[in-house]
């Protein structure tokens, strides 16, 4: 079978791991000019991930079904935050009947016109679907069976070497061998103070579970200081932003509280800046919810966005608070330009709402019956 084209698309990634850092890929395509149909990927996106691309034509009929079982490949994946799954589409036939053909096979997943990875120029022989392990090395190119039995077969060994992943721990794919419930005992948003002490007493031992308590609170002391740094430059030039990074990382460390609770509390005072953390909030909560949207959901979902933007836009900020106001309307429309490629300016569909009102207990410093080491 004759390869589609000397860019056919790649696919790759590797996980975060312990040993195994994550790197930037040299990818081609990944381009909003380029994007077909489903969610919109960023570029960030493909580090620290294996990735898997399968490509598909017009010309070449197989395909077709190929895609229809990719789909229900990354279905049964959906819950996995270890893996991305891309198609890509070969530059040349009316954008119209690709979209069409991708519909009509019931595709749903980031499309791309020539996606591919350069790396993949090395790998012999006719490829139509790729793999990548954690390392960032090509593990898989070829053309697949009609029931894609060796893809598959291929990203389960290629998982089976990735720790399970536990979102949302500071420690989500820290390969551990004495204590495996470690991350689900220090939860980003759950007080982890009792769970440090134990860790720092383990730490002065000897052996095994001494090195790898050491590591963990290597890791863990690593993330507290990059959120304190994240914090103070919130806290001087984007006070809305620290509010809603203070909710979670205080709660996280409340040790920490102390240091600041003035700040916090003086930007709590201004209602400006808590109407503005209460929209980053619930973009947060929006990014969320359109993980796992339908079509029509992401629709009524970008509609919303866009009557956002509007109330947003139409807010007066004074000169203190202008640079904060700035970056939660650029936020919000980079979200929009995410889910669509229309613009995300456009006249939204509905009338623009009011920001909902900011209870005055919303973001405080209060830690009261935090436990405290």
């Amino acid at each position: 079978m004759p390869r589609l084209h000397r860019h056919a698309p790649l696919l790759l990634a590797g996980l975060l791991a312990v040993t195994m850092p994550a790197r930037a890929f040299n990818h081609i395509g990944l381009w909003p000019e380029n994007h077909l149909c489903g969610p919109a990927v960023r570029p960030s996106e493909l580090t620290g991930r294996v990735t898997v691309v399968v490509d598909w034509s017009i010309e070449v009929p197989e395909s077709l079904a190929w895609l229809k079982l990719f789909n229900n490949l990354a279905h049964d994946y959906a819950d996995d935050p270890r893996v991305l799954f891309l198609t890509s589409y070969v530059r040349g036939t009316p954008k119209e009947t690709v979209l069409s053909l991708s519909q009509a096979s019931g595709n749903r997943l980031p499309t791309y016109y020539d996606f591919s990875l350069v790396d993949v120029r090395k790998c012999s022989g006719a490829h139509y679907a790729y793999i990548g392990d954690q390392t960032g090395k090509i593990v898989w190119a070829q053309t697949p069976k009609t029931d894609l039995s060796d893809l598959k077969a291929a990203l389960r060994q290629t998982l089976a070497a990735i720790p399970p992943p536990t979102p949302g721990s500071i420690i989500d794919g820290m390969a551990l061998k004495v204590d495996k419930t470690l991350p689900r005992r220090l939860m980003i948003g759950s007080n982890i103070e009792n769970t440090l002490m134990r860790l720092r007493a383990q730490a002065k031992r000897t052996g095994s579970a001494a090195e790898e308590a050491a590591a963990v609170l290597e890791r863990c002391e690593s993330w507290s200081a990059e959120q304190e740094t994240a914090l103070r430059k919130a806290l001087r030039f984007k006070p809305s932003q620290a509010l809603v990074l203070a909710r979670t990382y205080l709660a996280t460390r409340p040790s920490r509280t102390a240091e600041f609770r003035d700040d916090l509390a003086a930007a709590a005072k201004d209602p400006f800046t808590k109407r503005l953390a209460a929209a980053r909030q619930e973009l947060a909560n929006l990014r969320t919810a359109a993980q796992k949207a339908t079509t029509p959901q992401r629709e009524r979902l970008l509609r919303h966005l866009n009557a956002r933007i509007q109330t947003l836009a139409s807010l007066r900020a004074d000169d203190d608070h202008a640079e904060d106001w700035r970056d939660v309307c650029d936020a919000w429309q980079t979200f929009a330009a995410e889910l669509s490629p229309t613009p995300a300016g456009r006249v939204p569909d509905e009338a623009p709402r009011p920001l909902p009102d900011v209870p005055d207990d919303l973001f405080t410093t209060d830690t009261e019956g935090a436990t405290t080491p």
